[in-house]
């Protein structure tokens, strides 16, 4: 039920944010024509609403979510954190990086 609730909240937060995407594709400079008719077409929207379902399939609830060795990691960290992660599943697997 938790899973469905967030898939739903973050359906509405994509819904909500359409301005804001409009206006960051006009800053780098995209055609504007183009990207609204990509982002008015129903297609798209159900291409987006598949990836939301993966992701909520997966337990994924935000961005950005890495999964090293089928473990999740949530939210950007700082390179010293992947490393001693990666290097803490070497050592659960009986090897080493180096």
């Amino acid at each position: 039920m938790a899973r469905i609730a967030r898939t739903d909240r973050l359906r509405r937060s994509v819904r909500n944010s359409y301005g804001l995407l409009s206006d960051i594709a006009a800053e780098v400079g995209l055609d504007a024509t183009a990207f609204e008719t990509c982002r008015a077409d129903p297609a798209t929207a159900e291409a987006v609403s598949r990836d939301v379902d993966l992701a909520a399939s997966f337990g994924i609830g935000s961005t950005p979510t890495f999964f090293i060795n089928q473990r999740q990691v949530i939210g950007a960290q700082p390179l010293d954190y992947f490393v001693a992660f990666i290097e803490a599943g070497l050592r659960d697997a009986g090897t080493t990086s180096r």
